[in-house]
């Protein structure tokens, strides 16, 4: 039986040069679990960082929170240095160590800490979540919003509808805000909400700039947070006003140690850059990095299989208008936006009722 395990990059980012090892993930890998692991590390160096500066304080349950991270991090370095791996059991089990430091002081008591733990593994099996549209969140009852809000990280997405720019589409998402519950409206009245499935089907890539104007709205400068886009989990990083970068985690960019962060200005997508973990652009004509070829081939790779989730997202909007109320399993690692198939005849009953042609 095949052990999974993830392999470990060294980088060095942020003007003030900071030092980590990050897990980076393969092909249809568990992102949300990377995502996570990695959005920790790096929040945990800001954090230290302003508490040497004095800017922050943290009392003696966030120091043995810190001291959990710092552990996670020198195993992970160690490991680098090693050029070994991580197993999938020994991550789950940090991040359970993590868990059981946050509930020591019943600082979450609103939750089922054993649950939680026993949840984990669904960070790698696939985790279901429903974006709200009219906003940059989730609901805060879904397993991925607890999750991550349980390691303090904050969960965005920017597949936003501006209210001025489709009036119509927005009164409909109002009534009916997550993806969710939209796709239970469309498929009841496949006719009906003509802009809003119009709106959908126009905007398959999960962000708009709206989107995009909203996470800077509300994000600080030098802040983290789990980002989700294209049914994918990454870590964002804004720099400052309008600057917005992703840590790029793909294992086909190991060998290309100054490839850090990939630049998110657009929706589009056509003037990002790869950067420095200083946030000098590399390009990929660089003669300076070694196999900048076959790095310009991985990353016509990379976009040509960002186009391809895009189609894929596309027919499967557009398949959910004409089939049946029955919603698919699950499949693979990927995060899907619709939940999994367990509500009961009840709950369906009632839902029949709740959409109304407009």
């Amino acid at each position: 039986m095949t052990t999974t395990s993830f392999k470990i990059k060294p980088i060095s980012w942020s003007e003030y040069d900071h030092h980590a090892s990050i897990l980076l993930q393969d092909e249809n890998g568990p992102c949300a679990l990377i995502a996570l692991v990695n959005t920790v590390i790096l929040k945990h160096q800001i954090e230290s960082r302003k508490v040497a500066f004095g800017e922050l304080h943290r009392n003696e349950h966030q120091d043995r929170r810190a001291r959990a991270i710092e552990n996670l991090q020198s195993r992970l370095g160690r490991l680098e240095a090693e050029k070994k791996s991580i197993s999938l059991n020994s991550l789950l089990e940090s991040l359970g160590e993590l868990i059981l430091e946050l509930f020591e002081n019943e600082q979450y008591p609103e939750y089922d800490v054993d649950r939680l733990v026993s949840s984990l593994p669904l960070l790698h099996t696939g985790l279901t979540v429903d974006p709200i549209l009219t906003d940059i969140t989730f609901p805060k009852s879904d397993l991925a919003s607890v999750l991550f809000g349980i390691f303090s990280l904050s969960f965005k997405h920017g597949w936003c509808l501006d209210p001025n720019e489709d009036p119509e589409a927005f009164s409909f998402f109002s009534q009916y805000p997550t993806f969710d519950r939209a796709q239970d409206c469309f498929i009841q009245n496949p006719q009906a909400y003509s802009q809003a499935q119009e709106w959908l089907a126009a905007n398959r890539s999960q962000l708009t700039s709206f989107g995009l104007r909203k996470i800077d709205s509300v994000m600080e400068d030098d802040e983290l947070a789990v980002f989700f886009r294209n049914n994918h989990f990454s870590t964002l990083y804004k720099k400052g006003p309008g600057e917005f970068y992703l840590l790029v985690t793909d294992e086909a960019f190991n060998s290309h140690r100054r490839i850090v962060w990939q630049s998110l200005n657009s929706v589009s997508g056509k003037d990002e850059l790869f950067f420095t973990g200083d946030f000098v652009p590399v390009f990929l004509d660089d003669s300076t990095d070694h196999g900048a070829t076959d790095m310009s081939d991985d990353y016509l790779l990379m976009k040509q299989l960002q186009e391809e989730d895009d189609m894929r997202m596309a027919r499967n909007i557009q398949k959910s208008y004409n089939k049946p109320a029955v919603k698919p399993e699950k499949e693979g690692k990927e995060a899907k936006t619709s939940k999994p198939q367990e509500k009961s005849q009840e709950k369906k009953k009632k839902k029949k009722t709740d959409c109304v042609v407009m």
